[in-house]
């Protein structure tokens, strides 16, 4: 694979591939020509793209010839209407494997010809499988090129999917525990809670080990609620907290994981210093909506720092909600709520494939319900694609 965003592949990338004689692997593969028509050259391709999403994710480049593995020279794809024959490459990978797997294409225009790149993600809905005209097989790869998965094989890849979400999810449960337990790593005063986790899947995974002893941007390794806050390093990774007085408790933290874990914990959003009544217990909406977005934003910020990647799980929780309604104003509404049922929130996971994807548009239906929760269909404030409405 090519070590960089797609956005920032130049032309002189390509060419040094062939400057550098660079060969296939387990995440690269050369081809000269595009997929061809017959139905022996789809299924050529739904394998060797299946390959890579059942492995390791990767590039490959049409357009470049190869030498004993090595790329020798820029053929080009000879290729006027690129948008019809992306069109007619999708429709084959839609309708010949599933689940479907996900990619990026990227043309490159070079002196010697265009070249198609085709951008394969590792997919953590593996095993994918070439359903092509009564075909049933599954591929993975290795640096020698693609291969039939058998059956140990096969039983390895789903199981290696269905543990890291597993492992994700117990992750999750013990740290709401804990919190819940007000056993947290600053000391924080008991009551309820608002939490976000945002839990790459390679943590789960390869458990990668990324420095995070650097500068961190300060406007957004910051905690939720905080006039001033301090960091230092812990054990696990990295903290940042609100700033306290005289040894009281915190309100707020952010915990940085050296494996890309993120945690978000805020003391203040439910303990009605954020609403106006002082007589029912309430989740204020508006602030609550914010703190979510915001808190994703500002991680996001900081896991592309540090060079975490997607995909990565999203959970929202809040504790100690039962009998609390939502901040509104009921009166402008005109809407009925009635009381969380919940002891606590521990709203599913959203999951973001890409860290540079939009993260408003994920994160709404989780929003919604907590709006669901005080018996409301979906949120007043956002609109379909997680964007603040405009108030009247």
């Amino acid at each position: 694979m090519i070590e960089k965003n797609l956005a920032d592949i130049l032309p002189a990338d390509i060419e040094a591939l062939i400057t550098n004689a660079v060969s296939e692997g387990t995440t690269l593969e050369f081809k000269r020509e595009l997929p061809g028509g017959s139905d022996e050259a789809k299924r050529e391709f739904l394998a060797d793209v299946s390959a890579l999403a059942n492995t390791s994710g990767g590039d490959i480049l049409y357009g470049i010839d190869e030498d004993a593995g090595s790329a020798a020279s820029i053929t080009g794809i000879g290729i006027t209407d690129i948008d019809s024959e992306l069109l007619r490459l999708g429709n084959i990978l839609n309708s010949g494997l599933e689940p479907r797997i996900r990619y990026s294409p990227l043309v490159i225009q070079c002196a010697a010809g265009s070249v198609l790149l085709l951008r394969i993600e590792k997919s953590w809905n593996a095993p994918h499988r070439v359903i092509f005209r009564g075909n049933d097989r599954f591929f993975g790869r290795t640096a020698a090129g693609k291969y039939p998965l058998d059956v140990q094989q096969l039983r390895r890849a789903f199981t290696e999917n269905s543990t890291v979400t597993e492992r994700l999810r117990n992750f999750r449960a013990e740290r709401l525990a804990n919190v819940v337990a007000n056993v947290t790593p600053v000391a924080m005063d008991a009551g309820p809670k608002f939490v976000l986790h945002l839990l790459p899947f390679d943590a789960f995974f390869s458990d990668p080990r990324f420095d995070v002893d650097q500068q961190l941007p300060i406007n957004h390794f910051r905690p939720l609620t905080a006039g001033g806050w301090g960091h230092r390093l812990t054990l696990e990774g990295k903290l940042v907290s609100a700033a306290q007085r005289d040894s009281m408790p915190t309100a707020s933290y952010m915990h940085l994981y050296r494996n890309g874990i993120v945690e978000i914990v805020d003391g203040a959003l439910l303990s009605g210093k954020l609403s106006n009544d002082s007589k029912q217990r309430r989740i204020p909406a508006g602030y609550f909506e914010q703190y979510v977005l915001e808190g994703v934003a500002n991680a996001i910020i900081v896991l592309k720092q540090i060079g975490a990647t997607g995909p990565i799980g999203i959970g929202v929780s809040l504790t100690n909600t039962k009998g609390m309604l939502l901040g509104i104003d009921e009166w402008r509404y005109q809407m009925q709520q009635s009381p969380v049922l919940n002891e606590h929130l521990f709203l599913p996971e959203a999951v973001l494939n890409e860290l540079d994807a939009p993260a408003p548009p994920v994160m709404k239906p989780v929003i919604d319900l907590v709006w669901n929760a005080c018996g409301m269909p979906s949120s007043l404030y956002l609109d379909a694609d997680g964007k603040r409405r405009p108030s009247n």
